[in-house]
């Protein structure tokens, strides 16, 4: 670049920015400025550079990286508050002004806590803004810079009305700017004031505006902003858009006349399409939002025509009361529905809806025996719905008081899980995370439950459920009663203070598991598990009793042949990968197929592996170690390999651990 003139350069960036090439045309611009010459040309660069800083954030965002996509924000910022002063008295300083305001809006896409060591925020002394956190406050703080942004913006365009025939087009665009950065503004203060958070509560945007004085206050003047872009231009179909979006939550009827104006101006706009069958859902006009949705295929693949299509069927769902089958089907088209979205970018309510829904898809195939769908169905299923409800508190900041309880609980269950299976230091921190979570919340609901306090009577959605079942059911028992008493005390053991005896009668659940599934991996490994568990609290309670009897060396078999059996039935399905799908149940005679089930990957986890090749080990040296002896080459080899597959693996680290000692004492 040192052998071309910054105008070359500045071109050459351009280029690049019209070709997405926006990290390049960044770096570009950041060659010229840092040339240590000024000129003119300047100017224009960093304007460049701001543009290509904007995109880049836009970029930041989808990939989840808001703290990069903050630092691109304020770089640009900084580079057109520069040019403050060089374009004072100039026409072009309009571009700029409506640039920074750009940059300053897009931070409504960021998550709240981005802003916690930030410092934008000014002291404000109304009511309201004490129930806003100060990361909320910071945002707001930054987002309303954009207002001032468009305000000047729109002074500079009416000093150049006289002499400038474009002069309404300008004014408009920078108040449908301005309008969009307030609706903006009062989108982050209802989302942090518990919007969307459902239940008993009335908390939409509707209802939130109806008493919030803030809200109403912004919303007030993001329509009068539209309403004086469309005086100036009335064939603007993005202000009219604007203006239905402000009004959905004080009008929804002239809501609905603004959309309908704005594809008479452009059929092939997708945003009041998707806008306009999202309202006739919410009002549950499910026909007519059906159709807005099969023209919005037409005009373009967005996230809200499959979240729409997602929350139809999830209605469609409940209609289907009484009918468990049809029900669940409709479920599970909603959560291939969400996914669906989800491949065209990251959007919360789509991840909302993916959480809520993907979980019933095992519901039913207990009764059918088919314990590997069944087993793999729930695992993948529960998986998916603590990701996707993870992933979406990442993006809104834990917005949703609804979404925080549900992954506090998620936490905690996962939690429990860990616990009943390793019983180590980390199932009871997650436990204690989640329980503080749950707590943390409980306060923001007293304090959202004084701000709103509805008037209107409590209304609940129904959940439709299986007769005798619960969210998660097994017959086994998930969670023992000791368990349960380990959440509900208030202070949470250690994880060496925790000893949880097995339940007996689990053993006899275990082998008629096994005997009835006798191709099943998970059901033989179940099996020596909980023979394992016996054995120890028999040994434990009683070990002269036990050593003495020929017990001991029956079960020790009985174990080391439901090991292998488990790890040679695990290995054989990660050799030969499949999908497997539920099995055909029959109705009186008549076969139902279940088409609308998702298959699942035959392929186990690698912590069932693990356990396998780690309890085996055990048990093949169980009399080495009674004796004393440091055991064989072969179990440390097989023990090292258990904790490659799972390094969490507590079972075998502690047997490799007495190994060690054994061999070093000897």
């Amino acid at each position: 670049d040192g052998c071309l003139s910054p105008s070359t350069c500045c071109a050459w960036a351009q280029v690049q920015l019209d070709l997405g090439l926006y990290d390049e045309a960044a770096e570009k611009c950041d060659v010229i400025l840092s040339s240590g010459t000024t000129s003119p040309i300047h100017q224009l660069v960093a304007y460049i550079e701001s543009e290509a800083l904007l995109a880049m954030a836009k970029q930041d965002v989808q990939e989840g990286k808001f703290g990069l996509c903050l630092s691109h924000l304020q770089k640009g910022i900084d580079r057109l508050n520069s040019l403050s002063v060089q374009f004072s008295s100039s026409e072009n300083f309009y571009c700029v002004t409506k640039l920074l305001g750009d940059l300053y809006t897009f931070a409504e896409s960021l998550p709240s806590y981005v802003f916690i060591l930030s410092s934008f925020s000014e002291e404000t002394h109304d009511d309201e803004s004490t129930f806003l956190s100060h990361e909320v406050q910071n945002q707001m703080s930054f987002i309303a810079k954009g207002e001032e942004a468009y305000m000047m913006a729109q002074k500079l365009a009416e000093i150049e009305g006289d002499s400038d025939e474009d002069y309404p087009y300008l004014v408009a665009s920078a108040a449908s700017d301005l309008g969009t950065n307030l609706l903006a503004q009062a989108r982050v203060c209802s989302a942090a004031l518990g919007e969307g958070s459902g239940g008993g509560t009335k908390t939409s945007m509707f209802d939130m505006a109806a008493r919030s004085g803030k809200i109403m206050d912004l919303i007030t003047r993001s329509i009068n902003s539209y309403t004086k872009a469309i005086d100036l231009n009335p064939h603007d179909a993005s202000a009219w858009n604007g203006l239905g979006t402000a009004l959905a939550t004080v009008d929804p009827l002239l809501s609905q006349h603004a959309f309908c104006r704005a594809l008479q101006i452009d059929k092939m706009l997708a945003d009041p399409l998707s806008n306009v069958g999202m309202m006739y859902a919410d009002f549950g006009k499910t026909d007519t939002s059906s159709e807005v949705l099969d023209a919005l295929t037409q005009v373009a693949d967005t996230p809200l025509m499959w979240v729409g299509r997602g929350l139809l069927l999830e209605k469609s769902s409940i209609e289907w009361k009484g009918q468990e089958e049809s029900s669940e089907a409709c479920m599970i088209k909603a959560a291939d529905a969400y996914r669906a979205a989800l491949q065209i970018m990251q959007n919360p309510a789509a991840l909302m809806g993916l959480s809520l829904t993907c979980r019933r898809s095992y519901n039913g195939f207990g009764k059918s025996g088919d314990t590997v769908y069944s087993y793999l169905s729930d695992k993948a299923s529960k998986s998916e719905s603590t990701i996707s409800m993870k992933i979406h508190q990442n993006l809104t900041g834990s917005g949703n008081l609804g979404a925080c309880y549900l992954d506090s609980l998620m936490t905690i269950e996962e939690g429990l899980e860990r616990l009943t299976a390793l019983n180590d230091s980390e199932s009871l921190s997650m436990i204690k995370e989640g329980k503080s979570d749950l707590a943390a919340v409980k306060i923001r609901t007293e304090i959202s439950d004084k701000f709103i306090s509805p008037q209107r009577k409590t209304e609940f959605n129904y959940v439709p459920l299986p007769t005798k079942t619960s969210l998660h059911p097994r017959v086994t028992g998930m969670f023992p009663s000791d368990l349960v008493d380990v959440v509900n005390n208030e202070s949470v053991p250690d994880a060496g203070e925790c000893d949880l005896p097995p339940d007996t009668c689990n053993i006899y659940d275990a082998r008629n598991n096994a005997l009835l599934n006798p191709e099943t991996g998970e059901a033989w490994l179940q099996y020596a598990k909980t023979l394992l568990n016996e054995l120890s609290f028999a040994t434990s309670t009683s070990p002269t009793e036990v050593r003495e009897s020929g017990n001991m060396a029956y079960a020790l078999n009985v174990i080391k042949y439901a090991a292998t059996k488990a790890l040679q039935l695990l290995q054989n399905r990660v050799i030969h990968a499949s999908l497997i799908t539920p099995r055909r149940l029959i109705h009186q005679g008549t076969p139902v197929e279940y088409s609308e089930k998702s298959v699942v990957s035959s392929i186990p986890s690698t912590t069932l592996i693990s356990e396998a090749k780690s309890l085996l080990s055990w048990v093949e040296d169980a009399d080495s170690l009674n004796r004393g002896d440091p055991g064989s080459r072969a179990s440390h080899v097989s023990l090292q390999e258990s904790l490659l597959l799972d390094p969490s693996n507590v079972f075998a680290m502690e047997v490799l651990q007495i190994l060690d000692e054994l061999n070093n004492y000897s």
